[in-house]
């Protein structure tokens, strides 16, 4: 044997050759002779290509509906909106009764005070100052502005005969004057208490009581009329991609399956053609009974209520489900071409949360209601990306696709910070919804300040500006509202700035009878905020007065504050500035430091033990304005023996006791002001060290970073990628 494999080893070594060459070909597929191989196209060009499709009709029915002019007037296909909307209504008119018991509950002088800086009107007296009564609850709540969006809906009136008649005259056919509406509101303000949400009962009470409206007013002329007609159509149902958008798309290339989030399926078309069958003669439609004098307009009423009814129909055969089935073996398909792979299944995720917000971002406005609803609707979105990357089984799949559904929410989150809330003074974000809770009726409770103690989370700095970070969070949502604390930071310092311009009052109050001399003491001091009050003898000796401590207002800023309103991009600019600091002072021998017009003092045991910063960086470059204010006024912001930050001209050697009682921060504030400096000053002493070709890379780096993550490095043996 071993003697033939040396015999013909020249033959042994030709084949392995071939082989080799044969693999070789094969492995490098030149021109690709060998086929293409399994290729994944981009998910960004396969939505393209997908949204070039446009509308793609999967489900279709047809069917066969009867009508008549009398039910296309009444619509009963909407009575179970309308049984919702009227609910809806009905509480928001109980929330503007109790609004308005708020706002009286004020003490008067408040209100006397506020209605000074506004417009003047007319009777202003029993409207501001007088109690509620059936005579001018209704302009109370007209100057309020608490009536404005509901009396304009199309069921305002409605609502308020239906409440009439329940309340005063419910077999009564006359119709309630404007005197009767007073006393039904008023009716409802004084039992409010009492009241509850309307029941199905009353709702279809309401139903029955709006549709004899309906019919009451119309004229003899058209009561006559009679006009009814079979309509025969189809409803087509299906796809609209050009609603699909690239982060809408999760293709695993590994197990063949496409998930499509955001995209449902819905009624494309619904139309019921003149001809039918034309082949066959039967018409689209035909009338069955014509009576009176029926017009165009009564025609094509009824048509259109045909086509509603049809939908209807369509919607009761689940045309939609069918659509959505039929949907994923066509759009497998679909991936298939374009994937140039077998697709195995698509996955359709509806979405709630996406759908609301492509609704509430049309008119690019935010309304309260808005708020409300996608506040609820972002958490329970969170709390089932929670639940997919906890899953045991499938568990690559679902927090890929959890990683996903992330990335859809903060792009919506960063739209919508983009877009201004009620009045538009201030855009939308994370506080908007809760700043509107606490501020609607004019006061601040216990429940309120812990909430928002709650939400002033620590900030803590490392030695790298990558290393700002939480101290704790509070809402796990934060995470997706804001990439960065300063960006929390900084909208929750506008939260209360709001609060404080709207000078809210406390619903803790005090109330104590004083002679005229103290009275007058109380009003100056500046602890106290009087609220109201009043003589109790015709001399004016003794004064009854309810009044609340004026600190918290000044809480507010000293305690709750960050001291740092800074973004990312003054921290960088501050690390390649000329001259940050000057030449550092020993504390030691310096017992009064030389008072700073620019810049500030800055010292930090931890930081370095016997030399203090002078540092030529404008406070209103990272200080908030409230704390701004102060520091005019005050040579420092906080001063121990750990440290200070201040403009100078003050006695360093000062005891602890007498330092904690002209304390302007917290301690927490202090801890974030001075880890805030530290950073800055660590960086910047860290960039200052680093010699000509550290520098020289990172330049580079700063206009050369590749796209893919790859940067370039200077070496001495010149630029190299890495």
């Amino acid at each position: 044997m071993i003697g033939l494999l040396f015999k013909n080893w020249r033959f042994i070594i030709d084949i392995l050759l071939v082989i080799g060459v044969v693999i070789l070909l094969f492995w490098w597929n030149p021109l690709g002779i060998f086929g293409g191989g399994l290729k994944l196209e981009d998910t960004a060009n396969m939505v393209t290509e997908v949204n070039e499709i446009g509308e793609l009709v999967t489900a279709e029915y047809y069917g066969e509906v009867i009508t008549s002019i009398d039910e296309a007037r009444l619509n009963p296909i909407q009575s179970e909106d309308i049984k919702e909307e009227i609910g809806i209504l009905q509480l928001d008119l109980l929330a503007a009764l109790t609004n308005l018991t708020n706002y009286q509950k004020r003490p008067v002088d408040d209100r006397v005070e506020e209605y000074r800086e506004s417009e003047k009107i007319n009777n202003w007296r029993r409207i501001i100052k007088h109690e509620v009564d059936s005579r001018n609850i209704m302009e109370k709540l007209a100057y309020l502005g608490y009536l404005d969006e509901i009396a304009g809906d199309p069921l305002y009136d409605d609502l308020m005969e239906f409440l009439w008649r329940q309340e005063f005259e419910p077999a009564t056919d006359k119709e309630p004057k404007t005197r009767d509406l007073e006393k039904t509101m008023f009716q409802l303000y004084n039992g409010l208490d009492n009241q509850q949400p309307f029941n199905e009962e009353l709702k279809v009470a309401f139903i029955s009581n709006y549709h004899s409206n309906l019919n009451e007013s119309l004229s003899r002329k058209e009561s006559r009329k009679r006009l009814t007609m079979i309509g025969r159509g189809w409803v087509k149902a299906g796809f609209d991609f050009g609603e699909l958008g690239s982060e809408s798309v999760v293709y695993y290339e590994d197990r063949g399956i496409v998930h499509i989030i955001g995209l449902t399926p819905k009624i494309l078309n619904a139309d019921i053609n003149p001809w039918f069958i034309p082949e066959k003669g039967i018409p689209g439609f035909q009338i069955l009974d014509e009576k009176g004098q029926v017009n165009f307009h009564d025609a094509k009423r009824v048509k259109q209520y045909c086509i509603d009814k049809l939908t209807m129909y369509a919607y009761q055969a689940q045309i939609l489900e069918n659509a959505r089935k039929q949907g994923e073996e066509t759009l497998k398909n679909l991936f298939s071409l374009l994937t140039g792979q077998e697709i195995k299944q698509v996955v359709f995720h509806n979405n709630p949360f996406i759908e609301f917000a492509k609704e509430a971002e049309e008119d690019e406005w935010i309304s309260y209601s808005e708020a409300y609803l996608f506040d609820s609707l972002l958490r329970i979105e969170i709390k089932k990306i929670d639940s997919l990357k906890n899953t045991v089984q499938n568990q690559s799949i679902n927090r890929g696709f959890a990683e996903e559904n992330e990335k859809i929410i903060v792009q919506i989150l960063q739209r919508f910070q983009q877009y201004p809330y009620l009045e538009g003074r201030d855009m939308f974000n994370y506080f908007s919804l809760q700043k509107s809770k606490i501020a609607e009726d004019s006061l601040i409770d216990k429940r309120e300040i812990e909430l928002l103690q709650n939400m002033r989370v620590g900030l803590s700095f490392g030695s790298e500006i990558s290393q700002i970070q939480y101290e704790n969070v509070f809402d796990p949502l934060t995470g997706y509202w804001y990439d960065h604390p300063f960006k929390y930071a900084k909208s929750y310092n506008g939260m209360l700035n709001a609060l404080i311009e709207m000078d809210l009052g406390l619903t803790d109050v005090d109330t104590a009878t004083l002679p005229k001399t103290e009275f007058d003491l109380l009003l100056v001091k500046d602890s106290i905020r009087v609220s109201h009050y009043e003589y109790l003898d015709p001399n004016e000796e003794k004064v009854l007065v309810t009044y609340f401590s004026k600190n918290f207002s000044d809480s507010l800023y000293t305690n709750w504050l960050y001291p740092i309103a800074l973004n990312l991009d003054s921290l960088y600019a501050f690390k390649e500035m000329d001259k940050p600091f000057e030449d550092s002072l020993s504390i030691a021998s310096e017992n009064v430091l030389p008072k700073r017009t620019t810049g500030f003092w800055y010292f930090e045991s931890s930081l370095n033990p016997t030399e203090s910063f002078a540092v030529n960086l404008n406070p209103e470059s990272f200080l908030p304005k409230p704390l701004l204010l102060k520091f005019e006024t005050t040579p420092y912001l906080y001063h121990s023996e750990f440290g200070f930050f201040g403009k100078g001209n003050f006695n360093l050697n000062v005891s602890a006791d007498a330092l904690s009682n002209k304390r302007i921060l917290n301690e927490q504030q202090t801890k974030e002001l001075s880890g805030f400096l530290s950073l800055m000053i660590q960086v910047r002493i860290a960039e200052d060290s680093k010699s000509l070709l550290d520098k020289t890379t990172d330049w580079v780096n700063s206009r050369t970073k590749d796209r893919k993550g790859s940067q370039v490095y200077f070496t001495k043996r010149g630029f190299q990628v890495k």
